[in-house]
Formats: structure tokens, sequence, C-alpha cells
């Protein structure tokens, strides 16, 4: 993967977008720091206190095909800083041409643009690798990632589960006129689980 873009922000903050490298470790733990409890639990679906080594790894070490990762990082005077977001897909090896997908953003950030940047950009680095299904479990009161998903996938039906699983068919981002030539599938359809403990 050699993805690379950079953005603006409206404050004149500026962000490069680029693939996750291992080199990122450190940056994972101060990020992580700047996630409040709550963005915690909404990412990793329940309490979450610090991220171990083993998760560390994984996270940092992204092969470009099978497990993609673009991050959002601080740019001054053109150095790298701070990790402030995360959007990464994890192919499924049941269902090769699709990806598991999650996104983080710090706090401070949030809701101005980084995580539909991080989004879009993790959504052309997919149909490089040819995947065409992105798979995001979202909890119902998590509004944010959900208006997220309905700008780049369009109008989501709303329900009141605690959890919801979404599969979008994105179009090769390169073409608007691409055609598929494998099984037909809607656009997008959603498929909604209510994961509850009673």
């Amino acid at each position: 993967m050699s993805f690379s873009d950079e953005m603006i922000l409206a404050d004149g903050q500026r962000l490069r977008l680029r693939p996750v490298i291992p080199e990122d470790r450190e940056r994972f733990v101060a990020g992580f720091e700047h996630l409040s409890p709550e963005s915690r639990f909404q990412r990793f679906h329940g309490p979450k206190l610090a991220l171990t080594p083993r998760e560390l790894d994984f996270y940092t070490h992204c092969d470009g095909h099978d497990h993609l990762a673009i991050a959002a990082v601080t740019l001054n005077d053109g150095e790298e800083g701070h990790v402030v977001g995360v959007a990464r897909g994890v192919r499924l090896p049941q269902e090769h041409d699709m990806a598991e997908v999650s996104l983080a953003v710090i706090d401070d950030l949030q809701r101005h643009g980084v995580g539909y940047a991080l989004m879009r950009a993790l959504m052309m680095e997919a149909a490089n690798q040819r995947i065409r299904w992105l798979r995001a479990h979202v909890f119902a009161d998590n509004i944010a990632v959900r208006n997220l998903l309905d700008r780049i996938a369009g109008d989501q039906q709303m329900r009141r589960e605690q959890e919801l699983e979404i599969e979008v068919d994105f179009p090769n981002p390169y073409s608007s006129k691409q055609q598929r030539t494998d099984h037909p599938r809607p656009i997008h359809t959603q498929r909604f689980e209510n994961l509850a403990v009673n």
C-alpha cells in the first residue's frame, strides 16, 4: 500500500493520511490515551483500559492486502507527530471480497471530517485489493459513525437493536460506471442483529 494524502482542518491543522507502519506503535499508545472511555467502548465494543502488546503488534503490522489500515497523522513543518485516527479493514477468510472495518478518531477531532476522509481512503485501498464489500459492526447509539456511513453508503434504516451490522457494496471509487461481473447483489443491503445479552 503506497497511498498518501494530506488534509487541512478548519482550524488550519494539517494531517497526513497514509498506511499504518510498525513504527507507529508508540503513536498508537499515545493516541489511545486521547480516546474517552465512551469512544473506547464504541470502538472495542466493551470497556478497554489499554492496548496489549499483542494487539499493538496486530494493529501496526498490516500486509496491505488482507489487512489494510490508514492512519491520520498530525503534521508540523512537514514532520509527523501523533496518530489521531485510524480506519482499518481485515479481509474475511470465508469471503475474500469482503472486509470487516473499524474506525477510531480521538475525541478532540471527532466531527471534523477526519473519519470521513479515513473511510474514503480505506475504500480506495480496498478496491485496489479487490475487496468489494465492507462490513461494519456499530452500536445502535453510535450516531456519529452511523451518520458517517449514511454519507458514504446512502440512507440506512434506523433500528433499535443494541448492535447494527451493515454490509455495503462499494463501487470502485475510480470508476462511476463499474459493472459487476460476479453474482449480482444490491448496491447496498443491511443486516441487523440484536446482540444484546439478556
